[in-house]
């Protein structure tokens, strides 16, 4: 069996990729940079689904090769989720992806980047078929359930931690002012 998974989330990740987003929502309530990527596709399965899968998977000497990945998610829906489970209400700050890079952000994951943000010529990677994966057994756990778990992690870890990816919240404020004065 030879398993294609997308982005990997859930409790526990120390990539601080996807668990950025609720942290940075459940941190407060100020103003929140996010990159502009209208429609831009998210896809991520957690560990736990994908470990139970793989574990099956070997157990029912399955073979193939299967892209186990999570449903697919627009950037607005992935958002809005966040936003609900962590009660945001803040206000959301939109900034075009070039002006992004000209502040010296980073896209996808590390440090000073906003996490899951693809180059537009790698948009697609995020919107593969897990179809033939699930008729092979991937039970995939609801949506919420996973952002839940992610939150409740992220929160004992600590909202305020330095992070592998994202931006620092002095970082984010500075950007945002950067943004208000160009705007003005």
């Amino acid at each position: 069996m030879i398993v294609r998974p997308g982005l990997i989330c859930g409790p526990g990740d120390t990539s601080d990729r996807y668990g950025y987003w609720p942290a940075r929502f459940a941190r407060d309530k100020g103003p929140a940079l996010l990159p502009d990527l209208g429609q831009m596709s998210t896809q991520v399965i957690d560990s736990r689904d994908l470990a139970a899968w793989i574990l099956q998977g070997v157990e029912n000497q399955l073979t193939g090769t299967l892209d186990a990945v999570g449903p697919n998610v627009s950037w607005p829906v992935l958002i809005g989720a966040v936003m609900e489970t962590t009660g945001y209400t803040g206000r959301i700050q939109l900034a075009a992806p070039e002006w992004l890079l000209d502040q010296g952000v980073n896209q996808w994951a590390g440090p000073d980047s906003l996490p899951l943000w693809l180059p537009e010529d790698l948009f697609g990677m995020m919107d593969r078929s897990g179809r033939a994966a699930q008729a092979a057994g991937l039970k995939l756990r609801p949506y919420d359930e996973t952002l839940a778990a992610v939150l409740a992690d992220e929160k004992s870890r600590g909202l305020d931690r330095d992070r592998r990816a994202g931006l620092s919240v002095a970082k984010e404020k500075e950007l945002l002012a950067l943004l208000e004065a160009a705007s003005s």
